[in-house]
C-alpha cells in the first residue's frame, strides 16, 4: 500500500513563534513558502499594510513574509492574514473556502532588538485552517496518461495558481454495479496515476463505511471509468496533502446506485481510544508504525518497561510508533497515548482520555517535537514516565470545545 505523508501544516509539532532579523520585503515578496511553519514573521521599515480588522492579526508593524509568503495560503497579496471561514458563503465572489491555512496562526506586535516587529505564531499540530482563496476552474486529470509508477511519480508538478497539481501513484478499489439486482460487486485494488491538487483537503476525519465494511481515516470519493466505479480512500489517503482532481464525487452519492457507500462521520469522541490513536499514526510517512504496546494496570512491570524503552528508542531514532497506557483512577478509565510521526520533520503527539465515569468522555491532544523519559521518574504500573519535548498547546478534542 502506498501512502503520502501529510503536509507539514498537520504534522503534530509544538507551537511555533520566533523573531529573527531580516531585510524589509515588499508586499508579495517572501523569504519563506506558503507551507513554511518553522520560520518567523517580523517587522521592517515602511508603512504597514491596510488590513481589515482581525483579532488574530493585530500588527501595526508591517509583516514581511518570512513566516509564509504574501499571496500564499496564510497571507493575501497585501500581506494581511487570510481570515478563517466556515464555508464558501463567508467568502467574496470568486473565492472558495478551503482548508489550506496553518492552524492557530496569529500575529501581533513584539519588541525585538529595540524595535517593534510583527511576530507570528501557529500550531502546526492542529487541523488545517479553512481560509478564503481565489477559485480556480476545474482542471482535468492530466496524470491519467501515465500507466506505470515510475512515469507517474517522475512527472513534474503543474502550477495551477494559487496551488499546484502533482501526480501520485495511488490505490483505488474497483466496484461493478448491478442495478437490476441491486448488487454491488467489490473487485480488486488496483494502482492508478491520479492528479492531486496540493493542499486543498481540510484533513481527514473518521468514517465508518458499510460498503465494504471498514473504518476509514478519510471520506472516500468515487468516479466512473468505462462502466466500472473506482473508489479512492479505502487503502490510500491524502490527509491534508491534497484533493484528487477530475470527475470524482463523494462515494455516498446516490448516482452510484447499489455501489453508493453508506458512511457515518465519526468524531474523535465516537471512536475507541485505541482506534483514534492508530488512525492518527496512519499519517506517519513510515506507516504502518511499530506498536510499542498497550499496557494496563493488570500487566506486570516488565511489560511497562518494554513499552517505555520501545517508545524512547523510536523517538530517539525519529521513527513512527504508538504506545498506550492505562492510568490510575477511581471511577473511570484513564488512558494516555504517545504517537511518533515522520513528516517533513519528526513530531510526536500525546492523547489523554478519561471515559466511563459520571461525565462524558473527555479527550485532549498535545503536539511536540519529540519524546524523552521523565528525569528522576521511577517507572511503575500506571506511569510510563514519558514526557513530550517542546510541547505545544493542549487542545480539547472531545467533547468539542
Amino acid at each position: 500500500m502506498h501512502r503520502l505523508g501529510c503536509a507539514l501544516v498537520l504534522v503534530p509539532l509544538a507551537s511555533v513563534a520566533c523573531v529573527t532579523p531580516s531585510q524589509s520585503l515588499g508586499a508579495g515578496e517572501s523569504t519563506g513558502t506558503a507551507m513554511d511553519t518553522s520560520s518567523s514573521a517580523e517587522g521592517s521599515t515602511g508603512e504597514p499594510p491596510m488590513c481589515a480588522p482581525d483579532p488574530a492579526f493585530t500588527c501595526t508593524a508591517p509583516y514581511n513574509g518570512s513566516f509564509g509568503e504574501c499571496g500564499g495560503f496564510d497571507f493575501d497579496a497585501n500581506c494581511c492574514r487570510r481570515p478563517t471561514c466556515g464555508g464558501d458563503e463567508d467568502c467574496v465572489e470568486g473565492e472558495s473556502c478551503v482548508g489550506v491555512g496553518t492552524s492557530g496562526l496569529s500575529c501581533a506586535d513584539t519588541e525585538f532588538d529595540g524595535q517593534t516587529v510583527c511576530s507570528c505564531s501557529a500550531d502546526p499540530g492542529g487541523p488545517s485552517r479553512r481560509v478564503c482563496m481565489p477559485s480556480t476552474p476545474a482542471a482535468e486529470d492530466w496524470c491519467a496518461v501515465y500507466e506505470d509508477e515510475a512515469a507517474c511519480t517522475g512527472a513534474a508538478p503543474m502550477d495551477v495558481p494559487p496551488t499546484s497539481h502533482f501526480c501520485a501513484w495511488l490505490d483505488v478499489t474497483v466496484l461493478v454495479a448491478d442495478a437490476e439486482n441491486d448488487v454491488c460487486e467489490v473487485g480488486a485494488t488496483e494502482p492508478r496515476c491520479i492528479t492531486v491538487e496540493q493542499g486543498t483537503d481540510p484533513g481527514c476525519g473518521y468514517f465508518a463505511c458499510a460498503l465494504p465494511p471498514s473504518l476509514l481515516f478519510g471520506s472516500p470519493v468515487a468516479r466512473t471509468v468505462d462502466g466500472a466505479i473506482e473508489v479512492f480512500g479505502l487503502d490510500d489517503q491524502l490527509c491534508a496533502v491534497g484533493t484528487p482532481v477530475g470527475d470524482w464525487i463523494p462515494a455516498d452519492d446516490a448516482s452510484l446506485g447499489p455501489c453508493a457507500f453508506d458512511c457515518e462521520d465519526l468524531g474523535p469522541c465516537d471512536l475507541p481510544f485505541a482506534d483514534l490513536v492508530a488512525m492518527h499514526a496512519e499519517q506517519s510517512k513510515d506507516a504502518p508504525v511499530d506498536d510499542c504496546g498497550h499496557v494496563t494496570l493488570e500487566d506486570p512491570i516488565e511489560l511497562w518497561q518494554v513499552a517505555h524503552e520501545c517508545a524512547v528508542e523510536h523517538a530517539d531514532a525519529d521513527l513512527g510508533f504508538t504506545v498506550i497506557a492505562e492510568g490510575q483512577s477511581i471511577d473511570s478509565i484513564v488512558e494516555v497515548a504517545f504517537v511518533g510521526l515522520q513528516g517533513e520533520t519528526y513530531g510526536t503527539t500525546r492523547f489523554d482520555s478519561d471515559s466511563g465515569g459520571v461525565d462524558s468522555t473527555t479527550r485532549y491532544q498535545t503536539g511536540g517535537t519529540g519524546l524523552v523519559a521523565v528525569p528522576g521518574c521511577t517507572l511503575e504500573v500506571g506511569d510510563l514516565c514519558l514526557q513530550m519535548v517542546d510541547p505545544g498547546e493542549t487542545i480539547q478534542i472531545c467533547p468539542p470545545a
